[in-house]
């Protein structure tokens, strides 16, 4: 039907109203290349805000899975200084013998890094990570994810080494029980005058302790990275974070 139109208005050499028709023409296409641009911002910001919530979520609960292993990792540096400050004192006194013991029996086992990180790794994988609109953002999830694979490739190391440690320590001592409640009593047969005399052992504990320190810090220190990551998400998302209390 347009086309007739402007055929009719050529045909009569009404210039005025071809011209009009074209306006009207062009004007709507643009109006309606405005309209599917704006659905499309709009998909894409909702887009955006579902991204962000799923981040949020990921990061809150890598945190939450954190403080479970964290309290694990400090009771094992705990444990293992008393068999340090026992050993150098060359006496095991009665109120650290529990303690001793299950610093022996968990000698060196240390968590992981764990983090929830299939999110971030969705917007990789699909390009989407433009997605995200906050340049600030995106670049501290790349910075993050950068040190995350330098603290893997540290910890892994030490808890190698840790490993390899343990296993010719453990020739002065023998778990009697076994179990992952940090809170509960442990026995193990050991010689403590045997592993007083031993420098070599000694040496061995007192370099176990140095890497899982080592492992503690690295943990700690990707995990703070992650909580300054969720923050900013929460910023974004105009969730209050509870003030913590000063230790």
């Amino acid at each position: 039907m347009l086309l007739r139109r402007i055929t009719e208005h050529v045909n009569a050499q009404n210039w005025t109203a071809v011209g009009l028709v074209f306006v009207i023409v062009v004007v709507g296409v643009f109006i309606g290349i405005q309209v599917a641009n704006w659905n499309d911002t709009r998909a894409d910001h909702a887009l955006e805000q579902e991204y962000i919530q799923r981040l949020y979520a990921d990061m809150n609960g890598s945190l939450e899975d954190y403080k479970d292993n964290d309290n694990w990792d400090q009771r094992r540096i705990e444990t293992q200084t008393i068999i340090l400050k026992s050993l150098s004192q060359g006496t095991l006194a009665q109120e650290d013998r529990n303690d001793f013991a299950e610093g022996l029996t968990f000698l060196g086992r240390h968590n992981p890094i764990r983090r929830r990180w299939g999110t971030v790794e969705e917007l990789q994988s699909k390009g989407n990570i433009a997605i995200l609109r906050d340049v600030g953002l995106r670049t501290k999830i790349a910075a993050i994810d950068a040190d995350y694979d330098r603290a893997n490739r540290i910890i892994s190391e030490s808890a190698a080494q840790v490993r390899d440690l343990r296993t010719i320590a453990m020739q002065y001592f023998e778990p009697v029980t076994y179990g992952f409640d940090v809170q509960g009593a442990a026995e193990a047969n050991y010689d403590f005058e045997a592993m007083i005399a031993d420098r070599i052992f000694v040496n061995n504990i007192a370099n176990i302790q140095v890497l899982s320190q080592a492992i503690v810090f690295f943990t700690d220190d990707h995990m703070e990275e992650i909580a300054s990551l969720r923050d900013d998400l929460a910023i974004l998302l105009e969730i209050e974070m509870p003030v913590e209390a000063s230790p």
